[in-house]
């Protein structure tokens, strides 16, 4: 359900964007297309075939796609697999296919429905699944009765909703800062806008979005002591771009009308948690 609100969010926002005086329609016209054509090319190194062949109560899944990203790939996702009535056989990436798998009905599954979900991930998220729903008869797999994708949601999409300074909802101490980064996620700096003697702490991270949690995930929280506010030394900026290997979720939160996001929920996995609402700049 919050994927299908990301994606009127992001949706309303580009209709939004090309609401514009007639004198720049011309301008706006050109960066839409150019827009237009990178997101056409975002989504063919993304877009991925899938076909299922059913043979002797077996269901085997293919597959097919185009992919850029090495650390992504495509995997049977055994988050319930326990409570199933599906169990993976085989699953593999070796067959000339971009993910193969085949699957039967547990033991003791006789006349139900089971769903196979698998998704295409680098471990720490997801950033596309398929579901696909078969029907068991006589303890075993029948057909492929249906199925979804959840597609992609660039960082870049949701840049225009996020960019900018957040504040803590509470006391407004802690400071959120949003922007696009340079190779792909979101870049978060998280800090408390104070310093001491020349220096201050932050804390960084690049979140991307998870299309199974439905919200912003990282693992490379990095907390940054005592840093020189002023200092473009070799050293220091070296310092700065360490990566550590702090984890957390960013969950968005609608308005009420749906047309913007009004607030972010942080959490960390040392336990940690903060709502962040927008500030007035």
């Amino acid at each position: 359900m919050k994927n299908k609100m990301i994606a009127l969010l992001i949706a309303g926002s580009m209709a939004v964007s090309l609401m514009v005086p007639t004198l720049s329609y011309a301008a706006e016209a050109q960066k839409t297309e150019t827009e237009a054509k990178a997101e056409a090319e975002t989504e063919a190194e993304v877009m991925a075939v899938s076909s299922v062949k059913v043979e002797d109560g077996i269901m085997t899944i293919y597959i097919d796609s185009d992919e850029k990203d090495p650390s992504l790939s495509w995997q049977f996702s055994r988050e319930d697999e326990e409570n199933s009535c599906i169990e993976s056989l085989t699953d593999s990436t070796d067959d000339g296919h971009a993910y193969a798998g085949s699957f039967r009905a547990k033991e003791g599954c006789k006349e139900t429905e089971g769903t196979i979900r698998l998704v295409h991930t680098d471990g720490v998220y997801t950033d596309q699944y398929m579901d696909f729903t078969v029907a068991i008869k006589d303890g075993k797999i029948a057909e492929s009765t249906g199925g979804s994708h959840a597609f992609p949601t660039a960082a870049s999409e949701l840049a225009p909703l996020l960019e900018g300074t957040w504040a803590e909802k509470n006391e407004g101490l802690t400071m959120l800062d949003i922007s696009l980064g340079e190779k792909g996620g979101l870049e978060f700096v998280m800090s408390d806008g104070n310093g001491q003697d020349g220096k201050t702490s932050f804390y960084t991270m690049t979140a991307r979005y998870d299309a199974v949690k439905e919200a912003l995930v990282y693992q490379n929280g990095t907390e940054h002591k005592d840093v020189a506010i002023t200092d473009g030394s070799e050293e220091q900026t070296e310092a700065n771009e360490a990566q550590g290997t702090g984890a957390g979720v960013f969950e968005l939160i609608p308005n009420e009308d749906g047309t913007a996001f009004s607030e972010i929920h942080w959490t960390n996995s040392e336990g940690g948690a903060v709502t962040f609402v927008r500030t007035n700049q």
